[in-house]
């Protein structure tokens, strides 16, 4: 039963998640249907379809993050299928770690899917480094902060 539904999952997944880097915001409608709902800068769209989850983040009218989250685990064949789909005939290699697996194809796009969770993200070169460069901020304003309260009343 786990196999026939492993299979029914690889064909929706076909059927629903060829290529979405790139795209437009109205090219994703016309693929999945109206979005259920948007971030509050309205950059990323939220659809289901096949009973597939998807966030798609646009800047600049294109997108360039998208997320798929499944309800049955991914299995190692779906993971391949969605970096053939969105990796445009690139190259991938792996950078598998304990905590998950990452892919950087030959063109830069960058893939993820952290141990045991049941969403994988591919972002465009330019998207992975922009939220590598916000989260070092982050983190570097949470140590400024620290050291700011360890040090206060000294």
């Amino acid at each position: 039963m786990k196999t026939l539904t492993t299979i029914i999952a690889l064909l929706l997944l076909c059927a629903t998640a060829q290529a979405r880097l790139g795209e437009t915001p109205q090219q994703c409608v016309t693929r999945y249907g109206n979005p259920y709902g948007m971030d509050e800068r309205q950059t990323t769209f939220y659809f289901v379809k096949d009973g597939i989850t998807i966030h798609a983040t646009f800047e600049g009218g294109k997108c360039v993050q998208i997320s798929y989250t499944s309800e049955i685990d991914w299995t190692a064949k779906d993971e391949e299928l969605l970096r053939a789909m969105n990796g445009g005939g690139d190259t991938w290699k792996a950078d598998s770690h304990w905590f998950g697996s990452e892919w950087s194809s030959s063109s830069g796009l960058w893939f993820s899917r952290a141990a045991l969770s049941r969403i994988i993200r591919i972002a465009s070169k330019e998207w992975h480094e922009h939220e590598v460069a916000e989260a070092r901020k982050k983190s570097e304003a949470e140590a400024a902060a620290k050291a700011r309260d360890k040090t206060k009343g000294l």
